[in-house]
C-alpha cells in the first residue's frame, strides 16, 4: 500500500474511464462513463508475482507489485492527472499497460517520491515520454523504471543529483527498451549511484548516450591494485548488453574491462 499526500487542492481518485483513460482527479468527469475508481488515500496493491524458465531459471513473466488498477491494465489507452497528486512511492503505477500511448502527468508532483520501481514496465506501445519537469532529487529507486518499454524510441529525462538523497538504483532502468536510440542522462550527478547493473541491457537501437562524468570514480579506483580490480563486483555489470560498443568507451578508458560492460555471461567476483 502506498501513501499519496493529500491536501484539499489534490487529487484523492484514479478512476478508469470507458474510453480506455486512467485518471487522478478530484472530481470525477462527468462526461464519460467511469468503469472503476480508486482512493488515493487508501490505495490497494496487488503484490508481485512472476514464473521461472525451467531451462535457464529466469525470472520471466513478471507482474510486477502495482495498485489494484494494473488488474485493469490492458484496457488502459491513456492516463492523465486531472488533479495535481503527490505520491510517495510510483512503483508499477503504470505497469503492464501493453496499450498506453498517451501520457499527461503535468500534474504529477514528483518532489516527494522516494522510489518508482517499474512505474512504466512493460508498456509496449509507449514510443515518447517526456518526463523533463519531474523533481525527483527524492527518489532513490528506479529499478526497471522503463524496462520493456519495447516501443519507446524517445525520452525526455529529468535533472538528478544523486548525492542529495542517499543514493539512487537505476539498475536496469531501461533494460531491452530495444527501440531507444539516444538517451541523454548528461545533467546528472551520478556520484552517489552504487550501481548501474544492466542499465541499458538489451537497448539494440541504442547509438547516442550522452552520459554523465565518470570522473568522481577516479578517487575510487586508486584504493585498488589495479583499475580492472575496482569493476569485479556488480556495479557496471552487464550495463551496455548488446548496445553498440561504443557506449562504454569512458568506462573502459578509467580502466573497466569491455566484457564486464557488455558480456552477459560475465560473472562478478566473488
Amino acid at each position: 500500500m502506498t501513501t499519496i499526500k493529500q491536501t484539499t487542492t489534490l487529487a484523492d481518485t484514479a478512476a478508469l474511464l470507458d474510453d480506455g483513460t486512467l485518471v487522478f482527479c478530484k472530481e470525477l468527469p462527468q462526461d464519460k462513463e467511469v468503469l472503476a475508481t480508486w482512493k488515493l488515500d487508501d490505495l490497494p496493491y496487488v503484490e508481485e508475482s512472476h514464473e521461472f524458465d525451467p531451462s535457464t531459471w529466469e525470472v520471466i513473466n513478471i507482474r510486477p507489485e502495482a495498485p489494484a488498477w494494473i488488474n485493469r491494465a490492458a484496457e488502459i489507452k491513456r492516463v492523465a492527472a486531472l488533479a495535481p497528486v503527490m505520491p510517495e512511492s510510483t512503483d508499477g503505477w503504470f505497469a503492464l499497460m501493453e496499450n498506453l500511448v498517451e501520457v499527461d502527468l503535468a500534474n504529477l508532483d514528483m518532489s516527494a517520491c522516494e522510489s518508482s520501481e517499474r512505474m512504466f514496465y512493460g508498456c509496449k506501445s509507449l514510443k515518447s515520454l517526456d518526463i523533463s519537469s519531474w523533481d525527483m532529487f527524492e527518489c532513490g529507486d528506479m529499478i526497471e523504471m522503463f524496462a520493456e518499454c519495447v516501443s519507446l524510441e524517445t525520452v525526455a529525462l529529468f535533472e538528478l543529483d544523486s548525492s542529495r538523497n542517499g543514493g539512487t538504483c537505476p539498475n536496469g532502468m531501461f533494460y531491452h527498451c530495444r527501440s531507444l536510440k539516444s538517451v541523454d542522462i548528461s545533467r546528472w550527478d551520478v556520484s552517489g549511484i552504487d550501481s548501474f547493473t544492466s542499465m541499458f541491457s538489451g537497448c539494440t537501437s541504442l547509438t547516442e548516450a550522452k552520459l554523465p562524468s565518470w570522473d568522481y570514480l577516479r578517487s575510487y579506483i586508486e584504493d585498488f591494485d589495479s583499475p580492472a580490480e575496482a569493476f569485479e563486483g556488480e556495479e557496471f555489470a552487464w550495463m551496455f548488453v548488446d548496445c553498440d560498443s561504443s557506449l562504454g568507451a569512458p568506462l573502459e578508458r578509467l580502466g573497466c574491462p569491455h566484457e564486464v560492460l557488455y558480456n552477459k555471461e560475465w560473472k562478478p567476483f566473488d
